[in-house]
């Protein structure tokens, strides 16, 4: 019983310690992860409904995250792969509003893929 106690006191002093630790040491970014521009590509198809409300509520977390903690990307390519709503009329919208929004047909993402 008296091998617990002190296995548990001593558990309990290094959990002390590595609290402690984690308190006085400043974590630092790393410089050359936030020298790399970022750029999102991601599709959408027949969203009409939700895809206003994603891409401000992105855009917000973008415009305002700490640019210690999150790297902001360069642009957000929103490429529809077809809608069959007004999806795309949104988003050439949005990008008026959002400069770093920009909205491309699947065509034109593959027309951009074989230029790069």
């Amino acid at each position: 019983m008296q091998e617990i106690c002190v296995f548990l006191f001593l558990l309990f002093f290094l959990f002390l310690i590595l609290i402690f630790v984690s308190k006085t040491i400043e974590p630092k970014p790393v410089p050359f992860l936030y020298e790399t521009p970022v750029h999102i590509v991601f599709g959408v198809k027949d969203s009409e409904n939700t895809i206003e409300y994603f891409l401000r509520t992105l855009s917000w977390q973008i415009k305002n995250a700490h640019s210690q903690t999150f790297m902001q990307p360069e642009e957000l390519i929103v490429v529809d792969l077809g809608s069959s709503d007004k999806t795309f009329e949104i988003i050439q919208r949005l990008s008026h509003e959002y400069p770093f929004i920009h909205p491309m047909t699947l065509g034109e993402y593959k027309s951009f893929l074989n230029q790069h």
